[in-house]
């Protein structure tokens, strides 16, 4: 009996040993995690803060020329009204608001709306043909949104160095002189719209 105790002690013994072990080795790999993840959290926020304006600049959807109308929203701009006027467009937004400007981002400015919003352009008939829309995650929330026009439906993600998207009118649009992008949230905590181009 003594023999038969002693060895299920030495077998309690062993198992808490190896309980401890594991325990042990899971919160030293969830420690080294949260130092990796903390890491690449620092890079991607440094790397984003060092390009994000550069994407805005140097990766436009198309070629903006003198008659290339850009609204960047949220920067306050004088010329902007005038050259709205000029072209005889006009825009109004559903869902959408001011915002404050994020901290420590490159292209900081931005309006934004909670799950669902809406651009609506009008302007002369056939007088703009294409669009290009650019959207940034400068809080860092992983944002994913959903992009509708007649003729596209497009996936916006990868936001943290902002983004440009290419939207060619449809004829319908073209020619109706109307064009109306929807704006879906997927991912984070709302819309946010930074800039439109239009030519």
């Amino acid at each position: 009996m003594d023999a038969i105790t002693t060895k299920s002690q030495s077998e309690v013994r062993r198992s808490l040993f190896l309980l401890a072990f594991v325990v042990t080795a899971l919160f030293a790999s969830w420690k080294a995690g949260n130092l990796v993840t903390s890491a690449l959290e620092r890079s991607i926020k440094d790397d984003v803060d060092s390009t994000a304006l550069s994407v805005f600049h140097k990766q436009r959807p198309f070629t903006f020329s003198d008659e290339t109308v850009l609204l960047q929203f949220g920067f306050e701009d004088s010329q902007k009204p005038n050259a709205m006027k000029e072209r005889g467009i006009s825009l109004t937004h559903d869902g959408l608001s001011a915002a404050a400007p994020w901290n420590s981002y490159a292209y900081p400015w931005h309006i934004s709306g909670g799950r669902f919003a809406a651009l609506r352009l009008a302007f002369p008939p056939n007088s703009v043909g294409q669009l290009g829309l650019f959207l940034a995650d400068g809080d860092g929330e992983w944002r994913i949104a959903r992009i509708r026009t007649e003729s596209h439906d497009l996936i916006a993600d990868r936001l943290y160095q902002g983004r440009w998207l290419h939207l060619t009118l449809s004829e319908k649009e073209k020619s109706s002189g109307r064009v109306t992008i929807h704006i879906e949230s997927l991912m984070g905590p709302g819309v946010a719209v930074s800039a439109l181009a239009l030519d």
